[in-house]
This record gives C-alpha cells, sequence and structure tokens, in this order.
C-alpha cells in the first residue's frame, strides 16, 4: 500500500508537466506551423535571398537626380560642392493613382568639395520642406554584401545609411520600413538615387498540395507595408526557381494565379509575418482575340493585364513559367489595362501596353491616372480585334518646338488606339523556319513646302 501511494505521488506530477509540454508544443506548432493556404514569413535580409531573385530585391525604387533644386523646398543646407545633385523620391504610390504616395526632397552634396565624390544625403524625413534640420546620412564604411547594383557602367556607387520611414504612423505592431539609399553615378554622368528597402520575408506554403518557397518584399516600387497590391510575391515551387511564373504582373501580391484548374488570390499582413491564398469566388469572364472581319486563320493571345488590385495572364502557362498563346482566357470580372500583351494573326505579331506617353512629353503619364478600359463581364467577351481607329502621337518634340539652325532634332513617336488608351509597342512577322524579323515602319520629315529633310526607320513605342 505504500509503494502505490509513493508511486501515485510522483506519477500525478509526472502527467501534469507532461501535458504541459504537450500543450506548449501544441501552441509552438500553431503559431509556426500552419495549414493549407497560410504561410507564417519570417524576416530575413533583402540581401541573403536567393541569387537568382537577388536584382528583384535590391534594385530599389529609383529617382533620377538633378542639377536643379526643387522649388518647393524652403530652406536647403549650405553645400560645399558647386554641383549638388536634388530629387524627389514618392513612396506608397498606388499605381494608375496620380498623386497618391508620400513625397520626399532630398539632396547630395560632395563634403569635401566639388570633385571630391558625393558623400552627404540630406533627407527630407519630415517632410518640412527644410533640408537643414534632419540628420545628414553619410555613406556605410561596410556596406552589406551584395548590396551593390552590378553595371559595368557605373562610376561611382554609395550606400548611405538607412532611414527608417513610417507608413502607418505609429499604429501597433507596424515597425517602420528600414530602406538604405544608393547613389549610383554612371559615366555618363547620369546620376539616380535608388531606395532599396533592407528586410525581406521568406516562409512555405501549401497550396491545393503543392509546396511553394515564398519571398516577400519590395522590388522596383517601396510601396509601403507588405500588404499592399503592388508588394512583390515570388512563389517558387518545391524551390525550383525554373518553375516560377515568369509572366509580367506575377511577381505581384495583386497577382491571381490558377492552381490545378482552381484560381487563387493572395493577401498578407501589413507586417507580412503571414501570408495567406485564397480561392477566387467571384465570377469570371472572357478575353479573346478578335479577326475584326479580316481574312485570319489563326488568333493568338498571351501576356497578362492588370487592374488596379489584381493582375491576370492571359494564354496558359509553359513550361518554366512563361505564357503560352491561346485564343481566349478566362479571368476574373474587373476594368483591366495591359501590362504585356501579345496578339498574334497568324504570322503577325503585335505587341501592346499601356500608353505612358502624352503628346510632346516622353512618359510623363508614367505616374499619372491609368485608364482601365479593358472591361471583363461575366455576360459578354471582351473582343480585343483592333477596329478602333489609330493615332499618331508625337511624345517628342512637343508642339511649336523650335531648334536653331545646326542642332540636332530628335523625333520619336508612337502608335496609339485612343479609345482603349494603349500603346502599340512592337509589329513582327515570322519567317521561314525560325525566328522573326520586327517590321518598323519607314518616317520620312519634310519641310513646309515638301521638301524631304531626312527618312529612316522609326521603332514602335
Amino acid at each position: 500500500m505504500r509503494e502505490r501511494t509513493l508511486s501515485s505521488r510522483f506519477l500525478i506530477p509526472a502527467c501534469i508537466a507532461f501535458l504541459c509540454l504537450l500543450l506548449i508544443g501544441l501552441i509552438y506548432y500553431s503559431k509556426y506551423q500552419t495549414g493549407d493556404g497560410i504561410s507564417r514569413l519570417r524576416k530575413m535580409s533583402a540581401f541573403k535571398v536567393d541569387e537568382k531573385l537577388l536584382d528583384n530585391f535590391i534594385r530599389g525604387q529609383l529617382s533620377i537626380c538633378s542639377e536643379q533644386p526643387k522649388s518647393e523646398v524652403g530652406t536647403y543646407p549650405v553645400f560645399k560642392s558647386d554641383k549638388p545633385l536634388f530629387g524627389t523620391i514618392s513612396f506608397a504610390e498606388e499605381y494608375g493613382r496620380e498623386n497618391s504616395g508620400i513625397s520626399y526632397h532630398y539632396a547630395v552634396d560632395e563634403s569635401q568639395g566639388t570633385g571630391q565624390g558625393y558623400d552627404r544625403l540630406y533627407f527630407d524625413h519630415n517632410r518640412d520642406l527644410d533640408l537643414t534640420n534632419d540628420e545628414p546620412r553619410v555613406p556605410l564604411k561596410s556596406p552589406p554584401q551584395r548590396a551593390t547594383w552590378k553595371n559595368p557602367y557605373i562610376k561611382q556607387q554609395i550606400c548611405f545609411h538607412s532611414l527608417e520611414v513610417d507608413f502607418e504612423n505609429g499604429a501597433a505592431g507596424r515597425d517602420p520600413l528600414k530602406i538604405m539609399p544608393r547613389l549610383m553615378i554612371f559615366e555618363s554622368g547620369h546620376a539616380n538615387l535608388s531606395f532599396v528597402t533592407t528586410e525581406a520575408r521568406k516562409g512555405r506554403i501549401r497550396i491545393a498540395g503543392r509546396r511553394y518557397d515564398v519571398f516577400l518584399g519590395h522590388n522596383y516600387l517601396v510601396s509601403g507595408g507588405f500588404d499592399r497590391p503592388w508588394t512583390a510575391l515570388h512563389l517558387i515551387q518545391n524551390g525550383d526557381m525554373g518553375k516560377q511564373l515568369h509572366w509580367q504582373g506575377a511577381d505581384r501580391l495583386m497577382a491571381v494565379h490558377k492552381i490545378d484548374g482552381t484560381y487563387y488570390c493572395f493577401s498578407a499582413t501589413p507586417a507580412g509575418d503571414q501570408l495567406i491564398a485564397q480561392p477566387y469566388e467571384d465570377k469570371l469572364g472572357t478575353f479573346m482575340g478578335g479577326s475584326g472581319g479580316r481574312n485570319i486563320t489563326y488568333i493568338g493571345c498571351s501576356g497578362s493585364l492588370c487592374s488596379q488590385d489584381k493582375a491576370a495572364v492571359i494564354g496558359g502557362n509553359l513550361a518554366g513559367g512563361w505564357p503560352g498563346s491561346s485564343p481566349q482566357s478566362q479571368l476574373p470580372i474587373g476594368d483591366y489595362l495591359p501590362l504585356s500583351l501579345t496578339i498574334q494573326y497568324d504570322k503577325l505579331s503585335v505587341y501592346l501596353s499601356d500608353n505612358y506617353h502624352a503628346d510632346g512629353k516622353p512618359r510623363s503619364r508614367a505616374s499619372t491616372d491609368k485608364k482601365y478600359t479593358i472591361k471583363i463581364r461575366e455576360d459578354k467577351p471582351f473582343i480585343f480585334d483592333f477596329s478602333n481607329k489609330p493615332e499618331v502621337v508625337f511624345a517628342s518634340p512637343e508642339k511649336d518646338y523650335r531648334i536653331k539652325p545646326g542642332e540636332e532634332l530628335s523625333v520619336k513617336a508612337v502608335l496609339t488606339d485612343p479609345e482603349l488608351d494603349i500603346m502599340i509597342r512592337r509589329l513582327s512577322k515570322m519567317k521561314k523556319g525560325s525566328g522573326s524579323v520586327l517590321l518598323d515602319p519607314k518616317v520620312i520629315i519634310t519641310r513646309a513646302d515638301g521638301e524631304k529633310v531626312a527618312e529612316g526607320l522609326m521603332p514602335f513605342g
């Protein structure tokens, strides 16, 4: 009887301890191990992602530097250089919405004098248009390995101490983004400042029974929190880089992926510690190519479209993740514009994108409000048949532009569909055997009296 009492005395605490350990294990498992369609992501250095993805994470958001100060800035510091550099960067921009970002002004100086090398960054961190009351950034003595951009034409490259930018105004549980400014001076004299987020997120997720490695972060847009539609998202099936999807927009959180016949949408937490994949359960519509009454045997479409919050592929996925050509495709209903779209008519190929040029102003519409003119609806297919009348827009020179005798005039023409607000970028024709040849138009420039001044080929776009 005494032996039983002693055994019970030790057995009960042992059972309690075992149950406590089991409960701790279950809590740990539920925190770090997730089910199908949910992934817990961990922090990692953006400079330590897989080599094949590295350029996507360290390219940064570019800002072109100028030697002209910004008129909006009230106070600049006293510069030591005779040629300081000036610029503005806008973070957290929403694609297709003008003035949607948060703008910061900056200036770069040579603290040792003109020609001694740029080594001081004045960044209007508090956005009060006074660059004298913010701590200047100096170069990192030991930049992170793999933090510099590889380009043989770069003459000088400087990585400055990181900035902490708070896009959430101190919201609980949301840390500011750490952003490293990197100045690049090219042999041509061109200079730009790129802003690289120093952290990324990594994890694994199972979708429809398949395993994907996940990399979440920022590349050429610093979009703010990790939950924004244009946040970079790379899905690598079974860790095989050859199985990454390559259509334009596929590397975004907003991308809709078709996996085993089901469309999936993705979302993430602002801190980027969790990724969720959910089946798209709304309606689908049809995009298809049309002949427009022309005598055409084969029509194929490939590429991708984007709306304000979704990106979808046109055509099926081939081996290696590239989109293949298809007469028609289904995608979520919505209003879209082309990210990258190719229409194949027998042996003729036409490449299209949204139009970012204005009359006399090249690339001036890149950050203005976009027109989403491709309407995908459940009850009516959208037929792309080139039935609208095209229009030539001269991105340069601007109207009434005058040149002096002996000066060189740059003429850049763009062929557009003004109703869809898209740009025809390239025409090509398949050759016998393999390959294709570009069908660039021949342009002739004449004086008002008809005298020919110049002629030559002018590529589209």
